[in-house]
């Protein structure tokens, strides 16, 4: 009894262990970058006349991303942000 107890608690840890590691990714901080939305939203309207995107309003104290703000952010890969304009990289 106990050992057919203590096999099945090493099979429910195995299938949390499972679940956990599907639950996790990685992912590069290359691969993204953070918008602003208003940034976004003067792009859509005249692509044509857009300044450098400035993240600076997106920062906290630390110079990093402020979580407080991922409203006014977007998040968008690096491949499309290279072809409209460069960005002030900001660090999570």
């Amino acid at each position: 009894m106990q050992r057919e107890q203590f096999e099945e608690h090493i099979e429910l840890r195995k299938r949390m262990r499972d679940i956990c590691s599907l639950m996790s990714f990685q992912i590069d901080p290359r691969d993204f970058e953070f918008i602003p939305t208003d940034w976004l939203s003067r792009y859509f309207r005249t692509p044509q006349d857009m300044p450098v995107i400035d993240t600076v309003n997106l920062m906290c104290v630390h110079g990093k991303m402020d979580l407080d703000k991922l409203n006014e952010a977007k998040i968008v890969g690096c491949d499309v942000v290279s072809r409209s304009s460069p960005v002030v990289r900001l660090e999570v």
